[in-house]
């Protein structure tokens, strides 16, 4: 019974710890996606305000 309960136990933190890394993983892609497209458009405007200035 003992052993069963401690498996059990296991088992619930191993599958906890799974989801908060799955979602940590998740948030860091996001934050990933949002600044590469971030930069891209920084780089659109860079290249946009150098071509307009002649620099």
């Amino acid at each position: 019974m003992r052993s069963l309960l401690s498996i059990l136990l296991v088992r619930s933190l191993i599958l906890s710890i799974r989801e908060e890394s799955s979602q940590l993983i998740a948030i860091i892609l996001l934050s990933v996606k949002e600044t590469s497209y971030v930069s891209v458009q920084l780089a659109k405007v860079v290249t946009f305000s150098r071509r307009n200035t002649g620099f």
